[in-house]
């Protein structure tokens, strides 16, 4: 692939679903349900009772010249192709010495059916999406009057204060909190905020 690389995962997980404590619900609710977009990266959400997709269209481009040799030797002139990394398609036009790609880039967030699990905490939504058994990554969704705001657990300003809270050193990065440790944890944390606005009625 020209220019899409993957990363280690270095973001902060659980041992269980989260809040622990709480009762797991059986759907998401029907006023999160819908079409959401980002109007900062024009991602979209969309929502059903039972499955959150995320979905953007990508545009990159460059100079062939800045390109390592592996990925110039493939290229012949002025041409339109498409390559896939992994499964994506990503059309790829060469003209004059620049590239321009484009994709579709589409992820499946949460998915009841497959095994993760939905909790609620006041007005707060919690999404538990499964890597394992005993790794669980955590999102929390609120309704707002723009639409909904999905938060994530900052890696700059959450990720010191939860290792510092259960006393996990820095090599780690999935946590057991205690009922008291999360309920101090949730004040502030999930600070990585997006704001979705809502495009269409529930489906």
């Amino acid at each position: 692939m020209l220019f899409l690389c993957s990363c280690a995962d270095k973001t902060a997980k659980f041992t269980t679903p989260q809040p622990s404590w709480l009762k797991d619900k059986k759907v998401i609710p029907g006023k999160f349900r819908g079409t959401f977009e980002n109007k900062e990266d024009s991602a979209t959400l969309t929502i059903d009772r039972n499955v959150i997709i995320r979905s953007k269209h990508n545009v990159f481009a460059g100079k062939v010249s800045d390109l390592d040799s592996a990925d110039r030797v493939r290229i012949h002139g002025d041409t339109t192709f498409v390559e896939r990394d992994g499964s994506t398609p990503v059309n790829i036009t060469v003209k004059s010495g620049d590239f321009f790609a484009d994709w579709d880039e589409q992820d499946t967030l949460f998915c009841l059916g497959c095994g993760d699990k939905i909790k609620r905490l006041k007005k707060v939504y919690y999404l538990n999406h499964r890597l394992t058994d005993s790794s669980w990554r955590v999102t929390t969704m609120l309704r707002n009057k723009r639409g909904l705001v999905m938060a994530r657990i900052s890696l700059e300003n959450d990720l010191p204060a939860l290792r510092k809270l259960t006393n996990t050193p820095d090599s780690v990065y999935i946590f057991s909190p205690t009922k008291e440790q999360m309920q101090q944890f949730i004040k502030t944390g999930f600070s990585d905020k997006e704001q979705f606005i809502k495009l269409s009625k529930k489906p």
